[in-house]
């Protein structure tokens, strides 16, 4: 049973009264699940990390798990973060990006921000490299690495859609 908390600023008690009430109505009510996923903000999540902590037999059913926003915002920061150097600073000064895309910024009111630049450069490289790599050769992403290795801009360009962006049938298959 996966279940989805939207309200973030619950106390530490109506986390342990919303707790209960899953559990009453989803584990011993109708369904008897024997675990339960719920959702929330990162707040919500230590709550009941510390509630499980404190109270394995009570809360030991309940698995915590980060809401997609989280994990997309924290998949943003970490694509940033790794391809800052190679790529993503010299596309920032060539766009003239810079009061909205900063090399530093843990602030995570701006995430729109990050996500949208990083749509766009994911798209203007796949197009370009669309455009001017042989079709054979996307089909070859080691071999595509390889070749655009003396070029650092390229080969990051071509890590970055390797790694990040581009379909499962051109990402290297590992044997």
């Amino acid at each position: 049973m996966l279940i989805h908390r939207r309200n973030p600023l619950l106390s530490p008690q109506e986390v342990a009264e919303t707790l209960d009430e899953m559990i009453a109505q989803h584990a011993h009510g109708q369904h008897r699940y024997k675990h339960i996923f719920v959702t929330g903000d990162q707040q919500f999540i230590d709550r009941m990390l510390v509630l499980i902590n404190e109270q394995p037999t009570r809360y030991g059913m309940i698995i915590p798990c980060a809401g997609e926003f989280h994990f997309t915002a924290h998949g943003v920061h970490g694509v940033h973060r790794l391809y800052w150097n190679p790529l993503s600073n010299w596309a920032v000064q060539k766009l003239e990006f810079e009061k909205v895309v900063k090399k530093n910024d843990d602030n995570i009111t701006h995430y729109d921000h990050y996500d949208h630049f990083y749509q766009l450069l994911t798209l203007a490289i796949f197009t370009v490299i669309l455009e001017v790599v042989p079709p054979d050769l996307l089909d070859q992403p080691a071999l595509l690495l390889d070749i655009t290795r003396v070029n650092e801009g390229e080969r990051a360009k071509a890590a970055f859609l390797t790694i990040f962006s581009v379909p499962d049938r051109l990402k290297v298959e590992k044997s």
